[in-house]
């Protein structure tokens, strides 16, 4: 019997580790957005559409850009022109620059800008005014701007395009749009590099990611320097507690901890009070204070298993005892009364 109780504790620790291998560890991720590269050089051809004097002479630009369109971390939805302002790719600022002579220029007479392209093919949509495309997915799309510019002279025009509106799922809308930066992307006679200050994403870190009830977790976070705000949101199921132990702040109340700039670290308590582990997806969602619409999430799973309870070798062996002395003197009282059956006394 005493292999028996061996073979017992075994079988529980057994189970216990083919739990733990089950354990998903998943790294911070951010939310769908697109990246943008060029597919081809961009060109700009200027036409004299109204002859005339110097200053009267009324000149068409066409710019033709070639763009690579990835959708990361999930699809997304890019409208088309009819949109306006909040198109994938727009005629204000928030799509395109125009230089003069490469300086930047926004109040140039008759600037008048248009901009065209379609559905690529690798995209889908429901509506004839946007399309959608999936995630890990790359289109390319051809997009033509026009502007006029009158009495344009001696000097030199380009264009530089900056950012890309977009739309992440659920769809629910088509605004406001958040804005996509685009780098490295412009005609002759305008600049384009890099900005001076990019989108950083969070990053999220737990470990260990498998904790025991009433053990600890090690959350650790860089949020950016230029976060608005960092929300720490955890959804706690009956039965679950997570407390940061300093300072002290129940994550379980309902309402979200604002995560400080750059690097911070909290330690975590959890209690699992159920007899089944429990597995949550805490996040960090963050917007910016230079990127208007931009906001970026960082998330990673996390498993409190309860605390095991197994029975004690002292109770299990004084109820062996018992069990095994009964069944014992069960069998001698049996015996005794057979004899008295077959000998008469």
């Amino acid at each position: 019997m005493k292999k028996i109780f061996i073979s017992f504790g075994s079988m529980v620790a057994t189970l216990i580790i083919a739990g733990s291998l089950f354990t998903s560890t998943v790294h911070a991720q951010t939310a769908p957005h697109p990246v943008v590269t060029t597919a081809a050089v961009p060109t700009i051809v200027s036409q004299n559409i109204t002859p005339g004097g110097v200053g009267t002479s009324t000149y068409r630009y066409t710019v033709s850009f070639k763009v690579n369109v990835t959708a990361v971390n999930g699809p997304i939805k890019l409208g088309l022109p009819v949109y306006g302002d909040y198109a994938a790719f727009s005629t204000s600022t928030r799509s395109v620059i125009l230089f003069m002579n490469l300086a930047t220029s926004t109040t140039l007479k008759y600037f008048n800008p248009s901009v065209s392209y379609t559905m690529p093919i690798g995209a889908s949509s429901s509506s004839a005014y946007d399309f959608i495309i999936p995630q890990n997915v790359t289109v390319t799309i051809p997009v033509t701007y026009t502007f006029t510019i009158v009495g344009p002279g001696a000097n030199n025009f380009g264009l530089s395009l900056v950012g890309i509106n977009y739309i992440v799922p659920p769809f629910a809308g088509y605004s406001p749009s958040q804005l996509g930066v685009i780098t490295g992307i412009c005609t002759v006679n305008a600049i384009c590099g890099t900005p001076a200050n990019p989108i950083v994403p969070p990053l999220m870190s737990l470990s260990p990611n498998s904790v025991v009830s009433g053990g600890t977790s090690v959350m650790s976070f860089v949020i950016p320097s230029d976060a608005l705000r960092a929300p720490l949101t955890i959804v706690c199921p009956p039965g679950l507690t997570a407390t940061v132990v300093n300072p002290t702040y129940d994550l379980c109340s309902g309402k979200p901890f604002y995560i400080p700039a750059n690097n911070s670290q909290y330690t975590v308590k959890f209690t699992n009070s159920t007899p089944l582990a429990i597995t949550i997806n805490p996040s960090v969602t963050i917007t910016y204070t230079d990127h208007a619409g931009e906001s970026r999430t960082a998330s990673a799973l996390i498993t409190v298993v309860p605390i095991s309870k197994q029975i004690s070798s002292s109770v299990f062996n004084i109820g062996f005892k018992n069990v095994a002395a009964n069944t014992i003197d069960a069998a001698a009282g049996f015996l005794s009364a057979l004899r008295g059956m077959i000998f008469g006394n």
